[in-house]
């Protein structure tokens, strides 16, 4: 709301009505009450005002505000209205109807009025601002960056515009700057929570744990009700093997929040419950919250039956409380496991035995890079740990580079993934492997290999054969039903649609399956590892031997140790890879066998016998 109003010293008398200008006391009535936030006071005062200065703009600019306080947008886009009536080259006229228009949802329209805001008065910096927050509702990221970087210019002091800057380029993908956006907001205001969390979780994004933790811990300095804040903690002390901190953080959470369904899950992560536990009661307290939307509530579902196998509940509930938590997971995701059968078929021709066998020499020459792929829980994490505890060895973990790669590329040549692959030239496959080198492995520094456990590249292995022709490629492989019972047990961050109903999960593995066999029959042997997840767990020591020996490096008893190590895991194995190894989840899926028969049905000859 503008408070700029010319305004006299008489107070108040007849002439004031039809000609002259209002009183300071008139304006700063208006002006306090706005403040104060009196809505319907305020109402009511400027209705008087309007009355008595018909013709000022500023009567009608503080009415439409108040409209909008109260919720009445028709009323306030009136008002609006006619501010700009009484004064056509009004900014703050065109600002407060981008804000009517914005909370009515006509952000295009609201675009329309801020723009004309600025273009009437290009030093109104809250135009600038909110026509920002308008174009970012929109998707536009680089207009509202320059929306935001005008606004800040204008008021260079103001730490939220520099907050908001960060979240939008953020949004954009462009982290450097959003990074350097909140530290300049948190310059101007050291207290800012908001800012401190928002910077904790870019850098948790970045898998700058420790960093990220101080963040999250000074956003809850000056707040320290701040739930979201607690539970992004919580995520970051299971990445980092703090397990019983995790746990505190996770009630804090539940302190503030009770119904919080990520809290629930971490907690359920963080922990093994017993009999009569008092953090399940704080679970199933969430879980009878009847307002949780299907995914809140899903979490729960997960939390309570990771709780219930804990503390030795019989097979059949918790079985139950699992397919609930899928079931209402499921129901979120748009996905066929058609569209992922086709695409594996495409995969396998376009990558065919007689081109796979061809000398290798067009894409870049590294050998640092290891890729670790397999089914999601096949033990592709446990093998990251083992190699990330060799001295030479730097485990990067789940890297999306290369799928970013491969879209990226399908955008340029205006057809997706392996579409585009045959004709495609060897300098293609080339920029390929040097970029991918340029974001994963030379950040590394100087080491012997890097490990990039996204196990879903399993879909790539005839184009990391073309783009990195001397990396190596290590596929982990475990009991079908084992592999497909544990995907169904887990909730993953909004990936690996095909794994929360039983006969799609059966159906994606048997494609997986496939095309592992079609890589096995096509690239050469010493390219392509197996490892076997129960021969691991049942004779380590010559297991890891064998696959030291694949990625040429030395035997060190560090990876027989691989539990100890510090690094940060951010998979869902986070907790798993914290212990020794253990054969416990061999045949895991037996007591359950009598649940599974729609899987057994998709896996077909790959389902046991009898």
């Amino acid at each position: 709301m503008s408070h700029r109003v010319k305004s006299g010293r008489n107070s108040g008398g007849s002439a004031g009505k039809t000609r002259g200008t209002p009183t300071r006391d008139e304006v700063d009535a208006l002006i306090s009450l706005h403040r104060a936030g009196r809505a319907q006071e305020l109402i009511e005062a400027a209705e008087r005002f309007t009355r008595r200065w018909s013709r000022l703009a500023f009567g009608w600019n503080v009415l439409a505000e108040a409209r909008r306080m109260n919720g009445d947008l028709q009323a306030s886009e009136k008002a609006c209205e006619r501010a700009a009536r009484v004064e056509p080259r009004n900014a703050e006229a065109r600002n407060n109807l981008g804000n009517t228009l914005r909370d009515a949802g006509r952000l295009e329209e609201a675009v329309a009025a801020y723009s004309k805001a600025v273009r009437l008065k290009p030093e109104l910096g809250p135009a600038h601002f909110n026509l920002g927050h308008v174009l970012r509702d929109l998707g536009r990221f680089g207009e509202a960056v320059d929306a935001y970087r005008q606004a800040e210019s204008l008021e260079p002091g103001a730490s939220r515009i520099s907050f908001n800057l960060g979240v939008v380029l953020r949004m954009a993908g462009r982290l450097d700057e959003a990074e350097t956006a909140y530290r300049r907001a948190l310059a101007l205001r050291p207290d800012y929570p908001e800012a401190h969390y928002n910077l904790g979780n870019l850098l948790s994004d970045t898998n700058r744990l420790d960093e990220a933790e101080i963040e999250y811990r000074r956003a809850l300095e000056p707040r320290p009700e701040y739930a979201a804040a607690h539970n992004n903690l919580a995520k970051v002390m299971i990445a980092l093997g703090r397990f019983d901190e995790a746990a505190c953080e996770c009630r804090s959470t539940l302190a503030f929040e009770p119904d919080n369904p990520r809290a629930c899950l971490h907690l359920a992560e963080a922990r093994r419950f017993r009999p009569g536990d008092p953090d399940l009661a704080l679970i199933e307290r969430a879980l009878a919250h009847g307002d949780l939307p299907d995914d809140g509530l899903a979490h729960v579902h997960y939390a309570v039956a990771k709780a219930y196998a804990d503390i030795g509940e019989s097979a059949g509930r918790v079985f139950e409380s699992y397919a609930k938590g899928a079931r209402l997971w499921r129901s979120t995701l748009t996905y066929d496991v058609a569209d992922d059968e086709r695409l594996f078929e495409a995969i396998a021709a376009a990558f065919p035995a007689d081109a796979a066998g061809e000398s290798r020499d067009r894409g870049d020459p590294t050998s640092t890079p290891v890729f670790i792929v397999g089914m999601p829980r096949s033990g592709t994490s446990l093998v990251e740990q083992i190699l990330a505890s060799h001295p030479r060895v730097h485990g990067a973990g789940e890297r999306s580079d290369l799928d970013q790669l491969v879209d990226a590329t399908g955008q340029v040549e205006g057809r997706p993934f392996p579409a585009w692959v045959e004709a495609a030239p060897a300098a293609t496959f080339a920029d390929l492997g040097g970029r991918y080198r340029a974001a994963v492995i030379d950040p590394a520094g100087e080491v012997a290999r890097v490990t990039d456990k996204m196990p879903g590249n399993f879909r790539y292995l005839g184009l990391i054969r073309d783009m990195l022709p001397n990396a190596r490629v290590i596929h982990v492989s475990r009991d079908p039903v084992d592999t497909c019972l544990s995907c169904f047990m887990h909730l993953f961050a909004g990936v690996h649609a095909y794994s929360y109903d039983l006969s799609e999960l059966g159906r994606y593995y048997r494609a997986y399956a496939g095309l592992m066999a079609h890589w096995r029959r096509v690239l050469p042997g010493d390219f392509l590892h197996e490892v076997r997840y129960e021969e691991l767990v049942s004779d380590p020591g010559s297991q890891v031997a064998r696959l030291l020996d694949h990625c040429g490096l030395e035997w060190d008893a560090a990876c027989l140790d691989f539990h100890r190590s510090e690094r940060a895991v951010r998979t869902v194995s986070a907790t798993q890879v914290r212990r020794p190894m253990y054969r416990s989840s061999i045949g895991r899926w037996k007591p359950y066998r009598e649940h599974l028969q729609l899987l057994f049905e998709a896996l077909g000859d790959l389902a046991p016998d009898g």
